[in-house]
């Protein structure tokens, strides 16, 4: 069930709405979850706050802020989402995002410079998300403990561990995608299984419309 609550006058809007808690994909549980907005002419402050109130913990408080803008009436609208300095907690780690940017518009969402860090781990995402070859997508692993994943894997049956590097592209995502990767995986472990170090390929089959994945040990 989710509770909302909307006030406001002729200049603004206060909008809020909260949920015991809210599931991401079947997979994410986000408990206790708030969201928050204030809403000014074309102008939204954003605010997203979840806490288990758990040994375990699992919480997040993120701030945005949300432009839209319109070149003509008959135009989708073009939205900047700038990302503000915030953090969340996963399986007791706290996680930090920087500024950045997110830009969706009518055929293409563009990302500048979305950061997600811990000390030194990141997942880093750049580029343009559309169905232009001309555009890709990459997202950048560093140092990335993938035991960080076992909230989202485990429903399948997985435990996993593990350091992840490397690199991955998307281009071309509504008619032929290509994607292609070339990451590298110190220690892995699945099930609590050491596997070792491994180095993983991976491209997009049209044919089969699906990823195919070349593993290798080093």
């Amino acid at each position: 069930r989710v509770n909302i609550i909307i006030d406001g006058n002729e200049d603004l809007l206060d909008l809020q709405a909260g949920s015991e808690s809210l599931m991401l994909a079947n997979r994410i549980k986000l408990e206790n979850f708030t969201a928050l907005s204030t809403i000014a002419g074309d102008t939204a402050g954003i605010r997203l706050r979840w806490n288990n109130w758990d040994e375990l913990q699992y919480r997040g408080n993120i701030h945005a802020r949300a432009e839209a803008t319109r070149k003509s009436p008959d135009k989708s609208p073009h939205i900047d989402l700038h990302i503000l300095p915030s953090t969340f907690v996963a399986n007791d780690t706290q996680w930090s995002l920087q500024n950045s940017t997110v830009s969706l518009d009518s055929n293409s969402v563009k990302f500048d410079n979305v950061n997600i860090y811990h000390k030194n781990e990141f997942i880093r995402v750049n580029g343009v998300l559309s169905g232009s070859s001309n555009d890709v997508l990459n997202i950048a692993f560093n140092r990335f403990n993938i035991a960080n994943l076992n909230g989202i894997a485990n429903p399948s049956g997985y435990h996993l561990g593990g350091i992840l590097n490397g690199n991955a592209n998307l281009s071309n995502v509504s008619s032929q995608p290509l994607f292609t990767s070339i990451l590298k995986i110190d220690s892995l472990m699945v099930n609590y299984q050491m596997l070792g170090n491994m180095e993983i390929n991976s491209s997009w089959n049209d044919h089969k419309k699906a990823i195919e994945l070349d593993a290798y040990a080093l």
